[in-house]
């Protein structure tokens, strides 16, 4: 015999007894498991006397039991539900066959294991493919065979089908979506012409409860990514553009499986996904939009392709080096170190929470990176971090760059090479690479540990610099001793004015990705090696030349035109690390090949360059590009 919840044949059917009108001896009326006695109204299969009617009365044959189904109860619930069928022409036994218990006919896998029609609704072929043909994930062919599908690494079972999709009029030909939040009492109907129509069917899922307040919801136990909706609503790929063009399937176009990374579109890619062609599922996603015949308005193309690095000069960060580095979620060190050393435009830019550009004032993150991770240092004290915090949604653009460029991660040893201010010279950053009689105190790569504010100087990138008494007139227009600065303010496009550059240290003609100095494109007067800098230099987009380099004004060490345009001709970088030093006013000096300083009283350290209080004499102890001071030329501050 077949049981239903305990049931049996007579708990429904009658066969002896006298002045029914039900058909099929139903009885009229049952014994309910916990409604206690309800009338029968079963005249006709296909009618308003049928299984379950939902007219009011609930009388169904099948409706006066149920009270814990979604659908057709004998209460009121049954009027305001989504109901399965809106008519009564459907007989539940069509899904719900009498031989099965009245259980589901046959699960998910059994038609969506092949490309077929759709029953009655057409079109021919219409029904795609959604797990192997086997359905056990040895079998070909699927959308959950592709390189990336929800149900991460492993074989969907109907369970997760039944957590997106709702079932009861499930064969009229229209893909409905219970609402993650409200389940059956909100159900989305898909029009493949308004595709923005389905999309708080996604955001009340990825958001931070998940799914019916199950944060895994399927069965390969991973943790939904939260996607901010009102980050979204406010970004530029949601506000800017068309309906349809702006809503998470103009990306993300197939929510069962894509042949690229990330569900990311168009699902059914056909290039080969090896060597070069990955760039395809990652920048060059991106690039489809934001490149020469992208309809973004933004273009940053040219900054990738029109710049070049080698193994030691980098003029760009370049997303084409690496493939599939990339791991949504990444917030460990080792994400960024060694052979997952990447860069990826998703490592700076939120797809789903980045505006468009609009003018702010460090240190207040930019438009463009709003939503990005980052980290925050913690300090003990000068010098190098303790620990970092890591941030899903950071506050500061220098937190977005220390993911990289600080001992967050395992930084690269490899010898940098500097700029003569014509060509790279090969090993060219000596602060960099300390060692023999160089004895100095390194600049490090660690960009916490240099711009960290209990250091004795740094560049305003963390905190407003120390040097309080600075004569203004030694600052360009808009710079104060208060001002606060970006990493971009130094590591921009050189060309970002040229339409398909863009902002940002995407790349720059310039190596170590820097922007062009005062009125000049091309920054041929920026030197790291030897050289004297000129009056557009790159340190002049904030100090004045005058002060430093054309002659001496306002400035408090009248020595600088002596030594950079007069007895001698050396970079600002000679004297004077560009991030931060444990020394005053960034003093920390560098030997590279053509012009060394080397310490004639101790070390190559402050202690050759002392800093006396206020206007006090002060001296220099070094040697430098072959003239000694011997035991410390004195001088006088011109100011304190």
């Amino acid at each position: 015999t077949m049981e239903h919840k305990g049931m049996t044949c007579i708990t429904c059917h009658d066969p002896h007894q006298t002045g029914a009108t039900n058909i099929y001896l139903i009885r009229s009326s049952i014994v309910t498991p916990n409604s206690g006695t309800k009338s029968v109204d079963f005249g006709a299969n296909t009618s308003g006397s049928n299984y379950a009617d939902a007219t009011g009365t609930f009388n169904g044959v099948c409706e006066v039991c149920h009270t814990l189904t979604d659908h057709y109860t004998n209460t009121a619930m049954g009027t305001t539900d989504a109901r399965h069928i809106a008519s009564p022409v459907t007989k539940c036994t069509t899904c719900h066959p009498h031989n099965k218990g009245f259980a589901a006919q046959t699960d998910c896998f059994a038609c969506h294991n092949a490309i077929a029609d759709k029953p009655l609704v057409g079109p021919a072929g219409g029904r795609r493919q959604i797990v192997d043909g086997t359905g056990n994930g040895l079998g070909t062919g699927g959308d959950f065979k592709r390189t990336s599908h929800h149900v991460t690494g492993a074989i969907p079972n109907v369970n997760d089908c039944i957590k997106c999709h709702y079932m009861g009029d499930h064969k009229d030909g229209t893909v409905k979506l219970l609402d993650p939040d409200q389940g059956f009492l909100n159900v989305y109907s898909y029009d493949p012409l308004n595709k923005s129509g389905v999309e708080s069917f996604c955001l009340n899922c990825h958001d931070a409860n998940g799914s019916m307040g199950d944060t895994s919801p399927f069965s390969d136990g991973v943790t939904v990514p939260v996607v901010n909706a009102a980050m979204w609503a406010a970004s530029a790929h949601k506000t800017a553009g068309t309906t349809n063009a702006n809503t998470c399937l103009a990306c993300h176009d197939n929510g069962h499986g894509s042949q690229k990374s990330t569900l990311i579109g168009p699902y059914n890619y056909a290039g080969p996904g090896t060597g070069t062609d990955l760039m395809n599922e990652e920048e060059g996603f991106c690039l489809g939009c934001h490149g020469g015949t992208g309809v973004a308005s933004v273009k940053v193309h040219l900054a990738f392709s029109a710049n070049a690095n080698t193994a030691t000069a980098f003029r760009k960060h370049d997303p084409t080096a690496t493939y599939r580095k990339h791991i949504n979620g990444e917030n460990t060190g080792t994400s960024f170190a060694g052979t997952n050393r990447h860069v990826e435009c998703v490592d700076c830019h939120n797809p789903h929470g980045a505006k468009v550009y609009a003018a702010t004032t460090a240190p207040t993150i930019y438009n463009e990176l709003i939503g990005a991770s980052g980290v925050t240092p913690t300090y003990a004290g000068a010098g190098a971090p303790t620990g970092f915090t890591f941030n899903t949604n950071t506050t500061y653009e220098y937190e977005v760059c220390f993911k990289c460029h600080s001992s967050y991660t395992t930084l690269p040893t490899y010898l940098p090479a500097g700029w003569s201010g014509a060509a790279d010279a090969a090993d060219g950053l000596k602060k960099v690479t300390t060692g023999g009689t160089n004895t100095q105190i390194a600049d490090s790569r660690d960009m916490a540990q240099e711009y960290n504010p209990n250091n004795a100087s740094f560049h305003p990138v963390m905190a407003a610099g120390k040097n309080l008494n600075i004569n203004a007139a030694t600052f360009q227009a808009g710079w104060t001793y208060t001002s606060r600065m970006y990493c971009t303010s130094c590591h921009d496009n050189n060309q970002k004015g040229t339409a398909g550059y863009g902002r940002g240290p995407h790349g720059s003609q310039n190596l170590h990705i820097l922007d062009a100095g005062t009125g000049a494109v091309t920054n041929s007067g920026f030197k790291t090696v030897h050289g004297a800098p000129v009056a557009t230099d790159f340190c002049t987009k904030c100090h004045m030349a005058a002060s430093y380099i054309t002659g001496n004004t306002s400035s408090r060490f009248g020595y600088h035109l002596y030594h950079v345009n007069d007895k001698t001709t050396e970079s600002c970088y000679l004297c004077h690390d560009s991030h931060g030093s444990e020394q005053f006013h960034l003093i920390n000096f560098s030997r590279n090949q053509a012009g060394a300083c080397i310490s004639a009283i101790t070390t190559n350290t402050q202690s050759a360059f002392t800093h006396a209080a206020g206007t006090a004499a002060n001296s220099c102890g070094l040697t430098c590009h072959g003239t000694s001071h011997g035991g410390g030329k004195s001088y006088n501050p011109a100011y304190n």
